[in-house]
C-alpha cells in the first residue's frame, strides 16, 4: 500500500519538502518505500523519536519546530496520535486512520509555530480499503 500512497502523492502534484518518520522499523520501512516512490533520497528521511507513542502534545510540538523553509512535509507515525493530530489541526472527523493512511492537510501560515487546532484544511484522505 505504501507503492500507491507514493503514486498518490506525486499525482497530487505536493512538491516534498521532507519525510520525518518515528525511528519504529515498520514506520521507517514505510517511509523508505514511499520515499521511492517520490524518487526522494532516502538518506535526506529525518528521525525523530518524539514521534513514537506520541500525544498530540508531542506530535505539534514535532509540528511546531518544523523549519519554515519546507512547505510540505510527509510525518510518518503511529497510532493513536495521528488520528488525533488530524483531527485537532482540520477538526475532520477521522475515527481511526488504518495502517498505511495517507491524511494531507494544507496550512495558511508561513510559521510552522503558527499552526493551532483548527488551523488546517483536509486536502485528502486515502486509507488501504478505500483506494484498493
Amino acid at each position: 500500500m505504501p507503492q500507491k500512497w507514493g503514486a498518490d502523492w506525486h499525482n497530487a502534484n505536493y512538491p516534498l519538502s521532507s519525510i520525518i518518520s518515528s525511528p519504529a522499523k515498520r514506520a521507517l520501512t514505510t517511509a523508505n518505500i514511499v520515499a521511492e516512490q517520490l524518487q526522494y533520497p532516502l538518506s535526506d528521511i529525518q528521525q525523530d523519536a518524539q514521534i513514537y507513542e506520541a500525544s498530540v502534545g508531542d506530535l505539534m510540538a514535532v509540528v511546531q519546530k518544523f523549519d519554515d523553509q519546507l512547505s510540505c512535509i510527509m510525518l510518518v507515525g503511529h497510532n493513536p496520535g495521528l488520528t488525533s493530530l488530524s483531527y485537532y489541526l482540520t477538526a475532520y472527523q477521522v475515527n481511526n486512520m488504518p495502517t498505511c493512511s495517507l491524511f494531507c492537510a494544507e496550512f495558511d501560515s508561513e510559521r510552522w509555530e503558527n499552526i493551532h487546532p483548527a488551523s488546517g484544511q483536509m486536502t485528502f484522505f486515502d486509507y488501504p480499503k478505500k483506494i484498493a
